[in-house]
């Protein structure tokens, strides 16, 4: 039975996955832990979502809320979700991925040993639109990250979090996995809904400057993978690259991280050949001009100002390499 304040909201946010939207909803209300209210969300859909939706939304302690226009970008629905909630606990639980019945109870359980502990995500298991397995997340991001899958259940500093392994990869790559407190959503101003890709990673990232994180290896989650999700249509496009590097720059701001690991960060989140790519555009584009412009005459020839000099330069690419993948500087 449900409290009047539910301890957990789940937060369903809905954009044409008519599909796969019974599995979904079905696998939030077997889980076994009871105590949550569901709010329901549709961005404009067009392929009879809110007909399904309207008919889950008949259900005890359930509400939907339907857009009149399309939003443009998913964590303006998570924000508006988070936004309708009452529980002290928010689950994103994205429209087309779906859960074991034990994924609430293990993460409520989890939340509940400590009161530094704010997030706690499980390991989930990445399937094709037929729900086929394909890669279990934790080998997905070994791979990323060049270190061991992670095989053990685990509370770690959150802080420490991003500075050792948040930096160089979403380490959340799927709100579906994870539960988090919705005062911390709440302090940290929500998602960036300007964003479309890496709203979530920034997310994270500005919640785990406040809290402990903890993990299950158990793979409680199934996070779908196919041609009409997010990430598929615009994972690499150069919004996607742009959106990466002012997460990196957000980090880098907030974080004690030194010119190495955020270079190391760079080069992960980018890849070596496309950062590469970029610079030698930027050199291309430079002129002459542009270089002797930044020392006087009298000073052309003495090296330490032509040091100087190819410093700005290499201040001007940079700021080229933001520009050119809508990074912010």
């Amino acid at each position: 039975m449900v409290s009047r304040t539910p301890t957990v909201s789940v937060v369903v946010p809905n954009y044409n996955h008519a599909r796969f939207l019974r599995e979904r909803l079905d696998s939030i209300y077997d889980q076994r832990f009871r105590d949550f209210e569901v709010i329901l969300l549709d961005d404009r859909s067009s392929d009879g979502s809110v007909d399904i939706l309207r008919d889950y939304a008949r259900r005890a302690n359930t509400r939907l809320a339907v857009s009149s226009r399309n939003s443009g970008s998913p964590f303006a629905q998570w924000n508006r979700g988070v936004g309708l909630a009452c529980g002290e606990y928010v689950w994103i639980a994205e429209s087309d991925d779906y859960a074991e019945p034990g994924f609430l109870d293990a993460c409520i359980d989890r939340l509940a040993a400590g009161p530094t502990l704010g997030l706690a995500y499980t390991d989930s298991w990445m399937v094709d639109e037929d729900g086929d397995r394909l890669e279990r997340r934790s080998t997905f991001l070994a791979e990323k990250l060049n270190e061991a899958p992670e095989q053990e259940d685990h509370i770690r500093c959150g802080r420490d979090e991003v500075i050792t392994r948040m930096i160089r990869w979403n380490t959340i790559p799927n709100a579906s996995a994870a539960v988090f407190k919705r005062r911390l959503f709440l302090d940290v101003g929500g998602a960036d809904a300007a964003m479309r890709l890496a709203g979530d990673w920034l997310m994270w990232i500005k919640i785990l400057e406040r809290c402990d994180i903890a993990y299950i290896a158990e793979p409680l989650n199934y996070n779908r993978t196919h041609a009409k999700s997010m990430r598929s249509r615009f994972g690499s496009d150069l919004t996607g690259l742009g959106e990466k590097i002012a997460v990196l720059r957000y980090a880098l701001e907030h974080f004690p991280l030194d010119n190495q690991v955020a270079s190391q960060a760079l080069n992960t989140i980018a890849g070596p050949r496309r950062i590469e790519r970029i610079r030698r555009s930027a050199l291309r584009s430079l002129t002459m001009k542009e270089l002797l412009s930044q020392v006087s005459d009298d000073e052309l020839f003495a090296p330490a100002s032509l040091k100087f000099a190819a410093g700005n330069v290499g201040r001007r690419i940079w700021k080229r390499i933001c520009s050119a993948t809508g990074g912010r500087h």
